[in-house]
């Protein structure tokens, strides 16, 4: 098997690399192993030859096609992981903006003429749904304010299981010590609620 290693004076280090390459393949593949059992026994039976792949049945193993099969794959799973897009950033934004130019262009022909109505806004009244190629990582929308919960606004969770967000539950509690002796509800259905009840959750 170390025949050509040998040869040039590097069979000890093949060696040690093919021990260490068998060691970690106990390791970490034994997980798949019932998943994806065809391709891990290729991949170890390659070692027998790892000198001489090109002459044998698993030369298709050194295409460059695999190399860029892992580049992509280890691409997608890290931006999947870190919530972003595998794509650019330029390239993203001039989609976002193409698939919304229609929504905009009829938003703004209804409020043609009512430019005081733009005076205090912070973001435009539109709902727009691009679809799940632009969703990398989870929001929530308060069904009281219609915001999306921040780090600085996150969401509470009520103790009948009900979701607002923070500044929500507090004006909520604020509108009670306003009227004293007045039961505060929860928005969502019917039960009480108290200071004590609101636990921040934490989105990923």
């Amino acid at each position: 098997m170390l025949k050509k290693a040998n040869e040039v004076g590097e069979g000890q280090i093949q060696t040690e690399l093919l021990r260490k390459l068998a060691e970690y393949s106990t390791t970490h593949f034994q997980p798949f192993f019932l998943k994806f059992r065809m391709q891990i026994q290729k991949l170890m039976g390659a070692l027998a030859y790892v000198n001489e792949l090109e002459n044998t049945k698993y030369k298709d193993l050194t295409n460059d096609v695999h190399w860029d099969h892992l580049a992509q794959s280890f691409v997608r799973d890290f931006c999947k992981i870190k919530g972003l897009s595998k794509e650019s950033g330029l390239f993203m934004t001039l989609k976002v903006g193409t698939l919304g130019i229609p929504k905009f262009q009829k938003f703004f022909k209804i409020m043609k003429g009512k430019e005081q109505f733009f005076e205090n806004l912070v973001e435009l009244p539109i709902d727009m749904n691009l679809g799940s190629d632009f969703k990398f990582h989870s929001i929530f929308i308060c069904p009281v304010s219609r915001e999306i919960a921040t780090k600085e606004n996150p969401p509470v969770i009520l103790k009948c299981g009900h979701c607002i967000t923070k500044q929500s539950f507090k004006n909520i509690l604020s509108q009670r010590n306003d009227r004293p002796g007045r039961k505060t509800k929860c928005p969502t259905c019917p039960n009480e609620i108290k200071e004590s009840d609101g636990i921040d959750l934490k989105i990923l």
